[in-house]
């Protein structure tokens, strides 16, 4: 009489069949490109860390992450200026267009 195991699942696709070492969408993702992986460490091939999400695995991290991780290896971190105008002013409710203040409907 065996002792049985529980179920494992995979961290990286978190489905129940395999282990992270075996994972076939790990070995996909790593031929695609889109990530490196150093022994049960994964990243994205810049280096960056991934960030990872509470009840998401790896690879829908990868997917929800890439494209940021793409524009800031192509154009860096994005610099948003501010307005010091809508900084300093109060909201009053009113939008003003020209000189004349136009007043806006408040939900209710």
């Amino acid at each position: 009489m065996g002792l049985s195991r529980p179920p494992r699942k995979c961290f990286y696709c978190f489905e129940m069949d395999h282990l992270f070492l075996f994972c076939s969408k790990k070995t996909k993702d790593e031929k695609k490109g889109l990530i490196l992986v150093d022994k049960f460490m994964v990243r994205f091939t810049n280096g960056e860390l991934i960030p990872m999400e509470h009840n998401m695995s790896i690879k829908e991290c990868i997917r929800k992450h890439l494209l940021s991780s793409i524009a800031v290896m192509m154009w860096g971190d994005l610099e948003l200026e501010t307005c010091s105008i809508w900084d300093q002013e109060p909201d009053t409710g009113e939008i003003m267009m020209s000189s004349q203040p136009v007043r806006r409907q408040m939900e209710t």
